[in-house]
């Protein structure tokens, strides 16, 4: 059995990528008004041109990292449902 989809975090350029992780620390240490695109590039070690060519704004930004942890809570669902007996799931 195989999970049918992909991550779409693969799909973007690895400096979108860097991003992506950056701002996530940054919600982490201070919550999501400490975001912003600027901080998130400096996070990642590129300029903040990278950061709006890659998401264009701070909403933008939320929700490719709010698909990227949807993909791997449903990841971890469907792993952990490949282990029990189909009679069993609902």
């Amino acid at each position: 059995m195989e999970a049918p989809t992909s991550d779409p975090v693969s799909s973007q350029p690895k400096t979108a990528q860097r991003i992506l992780v950056a701002a996530r620390d940054l919600v982490v240490e201070g919550g999501y008004e400490s975001v912003t695109l600027e901080k998130a590039a400096a996070g990642a070690g590129v300029d903040e041109v990278s950061s709006r060519c890659d998401f264009g704004n701070k909403s933008e930004l939320a929700a490719a990292d709010r698909d990227s942890l949807t993909h791997d809570e449903y990841l971890g669902s469907f792993n952990r449902m490949k282990d029990v007996d189909p009679g069993e799931r609902f």
